[in-house]
């Protein structure tokens, strides 16, 4: 296997510049193209950011303004002549790919969910964009089984699709202890606030939590663009003193975050949440978890092991099973536990590696293959 790896990808991403580093980590030479700078993100010694438009200038987010930046892209592959190309976000980043590459070199496309879920449901030219994209990639990678069912009634059954989860980083996300129960019992989340999320189930499940056992209290963590509205939901329904709006924490607070909740809870309601990061953070920090049926969560969630799997926009199902865990703290310490081994057995960040070096080596052969039938 080849130990050249162009990754097109936006620098800024966390996810991007997890796999980045990774893959140095291992010993390959990275370079990573991006329409921006990397801002904040900390890229290791063996990663070479390139930026693919002048400084000063934004890109933009249409078709035509990836594929402007196709000429820069192929001085990147004819100078570092990569073994292959991995892009991540189907939309505009394999476009640009599968145009700069034009089908010469061996190229893996990432998915990340609103790319194959939302974008092909907005109108029949986005799903044709989104075909054509998943069809001229010499193979596809998807976080989750759920997310790569849904790739598949795009991309066809000839296309090749490989499972490659976004792994959980064992040591900083240790778990909790769980010696005598804590008071107040702390319910919560880390996630946007946004509506896709279901921040508003869990407020109003909340509400029936805290109406029948007062003292408990909910933490959420995050950003958005419906705080507001969140918060004045929390002010009508649940008692004074009883929640906290966080707000946005640096990225290096979340494992000190997670393991200060007993329950972690993820009400998504859309199928595009296709895969559960900070679930699985949770899990591996010990912390049970009530979480919706969309295909993420639900995926990675062990029902009645890990914790619970509710119907989306529930919140009396959702108040019943974190009423469940409130009121047992052995149940709670339990369920934890059953978390962090699941996660360490199925979702441990160097196995999601493994997996992911496994699918460029696939990808690779399938490359060459395809030349020598040519």
């Amino acid at each position: 296997m080849g130990t050249s790896l162009l990754l097109v990808s936006d620098a800024r991403s966390i996810h991007t510049a997890r796999w980045a580093n990774a893959m140095a980590d291992r010993g390959w030479t990275v370079t990573l193209a991006s329409p921006r700078d990397a801002g904040e993100q900390a890229y290791r010694p063996g990663v070479e950011v390139v930026c693919l438009v002048p400084e000063g200038t934004t890109a933009g987010d249409s078709p035509l303004a990836y594929l402007k930046m196709v000429p820069a892209l192929r001085k990147v592959i004819a100078r570092v002549n990569p073994d292959i190309v991995n892009s991540h976000y189907v939309t505009g980043y394999a476009l640009l790919a599968n145009a700069a590459v034009a089908g010469r070199r061996p190229h893996l496309a990432s998915v990340w969910g609103r790319d194959v879920y939302d974008i092909p449901a907005a109108s029949p030219k986005a799903k044709l964009l989104v075909q054509g994209n998943l069809r001229a990639a010499t193979a596809i990678a998807s976080t989750s089984r759920s997310m790569a069912e849904q790739t598949r009634t795009l991309c066809g059954a000839r296309q090749q699709i490989f499972v490659t989860p976004f792994g959980i980083d064992l040591p900083t996300f240790p778990e909790r202890g769980w010696g005598e129960p804590a008071e107040p019992v702390r319910i919560g989340t880390i996630k946007t606030m946004a509506n896709k999320y279901g921040i508003d189930t869990l407020i109003e499940a909340f509400a029936l939590v805290v109406a029948a056992e007062p003292g408990v209290h909910l933490d959420l963590y995050g950003p958005g663009p419906e705080t507001e509205a969140l918060q004045a939901l929390a002010a009508r329904t649940c008692p004074e003193g009883s929640y906290t709006f966080h707000g946005s924490i640096p990225h290096d607070q979340v494992p000190s975050a997670m393991r200060g909740l007993d329950v972690y809870v993820a009400l998504s309601r859309l199928d595009s949440e296709s895969f559960g990061v900070a679930i699985l953070e949770a899990s591996c920090s010990g912390v049970p978890v009530v979480v919706s049926d969309a295909s993420g969560p639900a995926e990675v969630t062990e029902e009645g092991v890990t914790g619970f799997i509710v119907p989306r926009d529930n919140a009396e199902r959702a108040a019943e099973k974190i009423l469940d865990l409130v009121r047992d703290p052995q149940l709670r310490a339990t369920m934890g536990h059953a978390g962090r081994e699941h996660v360490e057995t199925q979702y441990a960040w160097d196995h999601c590696v493994d997996l992911m070096l496994d699918a460029y080596a696939q990808t690779i052969a399938l490359h060459r293959s395809r030349g020598r039938k040519h």
